[in-house]
């Protein structure tokens, strides 16, 4: 799965504004099954992900975070990107700009 932003400008940390930011994200769960630690990677789009050139986010995303299976379910994915997606909202991004996507994606 990513996350896809668009119709939000970012400011970079390199002086330049973007619009459309697509974010993949890594997760694993600690041993004792209670945190998720989540590994984000943005890029400018779906494309540059493919070529491998990241960008630098002005946003702090979560990377661990408290996890429950019976509160929050099995699907340890679906949590993280919920998270991450909950931490933009509160960094200002409109939830409708905000998309999960490429839920088969490579």
């Amino acid at each position: 799965m990513a996350i896809q932003i668009s119709g939000h400008t970012f400011n970079l940390n390199n002086g330049l504004s973007i619009d459309e930011i697509y974010i993949r994200i890594e997760i694993s769960l600690n041993i004792k099954g209670d945190r998720i630690t989540i590994r984000n990677s943005a890029y400018s789009s779906k494309d540059y992900y493919i070529s491998g050139n990241k960008l630098s986010l002005p946003v702090i995303l979560s990377t661990n975070i408290p996890y429950n299976r019976e509160i929050d379910g099995n699907d340890i994915l679906k949590v993280a990107h919920e998270k991450i997606k909950q931490d933009l909202i509160d960094y200002g991004v409109s939830e409708p700009n905000i998309q999960i996507i490429d839920i088969i994606f490579g």
